[in-house]
């Protein structure tokens, strides 16, 4: 962790809380008030919550997740897009993120495409125009974007973005395992899975505090738990950090979004997003998972939990099964490829090997539906004119 990010966060002699988790001011140092604003973290820590309640500001327009760096990087176009294959690819895999929500986003996307399809030149400039366009379509001055895995690529963000704010939204790891198990492991509490996700989880985590790719006034920490309990005076909080004023609608943000099941693949997983912050999921993991299970995922996350003010149960001294032990020990195994880039680089050869596909084999490929990219204006323009919604050419 770099030296000013340790400085800067130190709170006592033991520990590295960073300081927006205490009731200190929040700091705007010299950045653009304007410049845009990325929700990152772990998936299912609330950043829909928090992108939800920024997006109901009047002066604020976030996008739906988009992936944006995630696929940037998988066709290596994070700088430059040097082929109008990777732009159309490009335009491609963030459509079928936004093209499942009820948003104008989608045909923000379609229309910028249908403008630069065949874009050759620095990332920035597209993304830029992008966020612009989306802010203008909502009358909005600052545009942000919402995709927890991008905690990622902070550096990148950065590398483009070098005025970009950061909310890096966290959750106690013990519910946010919980929760990844009812939304992707069938709620079934397998011990494997419960110690594989918290591996992913340290992943994040160790990039979100030992790798924040900005300087600390340029991230603003949020907890799930004060969000949901104190709601207003975290949004004020975040909002002195973002420069605008708290505004009472964004507690009333689950309105604009009441039918969320239609809205989303994966509705019912959100179903706290249609009615007010509540507290009610905080805790879950008491009842969800065993001792054994609560402490394989503290012996996995003990650090990161004591610098993110998590309190360790009394399990730490729990009797583990050889089973248990095993799922520990490919736990951390796991760990390690992510860490390596072992897995983010087995992606990366797939984008190159897409890539490469479509460069020669394009105008064939076109003719299967489900194969087929938007190359041209007029492709993009019949999407932009479709309702929104998921969708081929």
């Amino acid at each position: 962790m770099p030296r000013d990010y340790l400085a800067a966060n130190r709170v006592g002699s033991d520990s590295l809380i960073p300081d927006t988790f205490t009731d200190g001011e929040v700091k705007l140092g010299n950045i653009s008030m304007d410049s845009p604003v990325f929700i990152v973290g772990m998936s299912r820590s609330g950043t829909t919550l928090l992108s939800r309640m920024l997006d109901a500001h009047s002066e604020i327009a976030i996008f739906p997740e988009t992936w944006l760096y995630v696929v940037l990087d998988h066709l290596g176009c994070i700088e430059k897009f040097s082929s109008p294959w990777q732009t159309a690819l490009f335009f491609r895999e963030v459509w079928k993120s936004l093209g499942s929500y009820k948003d104008s986003a989608a045909r923000v996307l379609a229309k910028v495409a249908a403008e630069e399809a065949k874009y050759v030149g620095p990332t920035a400039v597209v993304l830029e125009k992008l966020g612009q366009a989306y802010a203008t379509e909502r009358h909005a001055r600052i545009w942000g974007e919402k995709t927890p895995g991008h905690a990622l690529w902070l550096r990148e963000i950065r590398d483009l973005f070098p005025q970009a704010r950061i909310l890096s939204m966290v959750r106690d790891p013990r519910d946010v395992v919980v929760s990844y198990d009812d939304r992707w492991g069938q709620s079934r509490r397998d011990t494997e899975y419960v110690t594989s996700t918290a591996a992913l989880l340290k992943h994040f985590l160790a990039h979100l505090l030992h790798r924040p790719g900005f300087p600390p006034d340029q991230i603003h920490w949020v907890k799930y738990e004060a969000l949901t309990a104190q709601p207003q005076t975290e949004l004020e909080r975040v909002c002195t950090f973002l420069g605008v004023e708290f505004e009472p609608r964004m507690l009333m943000f689950y309105r604009r979004h009441q039918d969320v099941g239609s809205e989303m693949t994966d509705g019912h997983h959100h179903d706290l997003l249609s009615k007010p912050a509540t507290t009610e999921k905080i805790g879950r993991y008491r009842e969800a998972l065993t001792p054994a299970q609560i402490a394989l995922v503290e012996r996995l996350l003990r650090d990161e939990m004591r610098v993110l003010g998590y309190p360790l149960s009394e399990n730490e001294g729990q009797m583990l099964t050889p089973a248990e032990e095993r799922s520990f020990e490919k736990a951390q195994d796991d760990y390690r490829q992510m860490a390596s880039g072992v897995i983010r680089n087995r992606f990366r050869r797939r984008g190159r090997l897409k890539l490469m596909a479509y460069k020669i084999f394009g105008r064939t490929l076109g003719l299967v539906p489900s194969w087929r990219v938007a190359t041209t204006a007029r492709d993009w323009q019949i999407l932009s004119e479709k309702p929104s919604g998921p969708g081929e050419m």
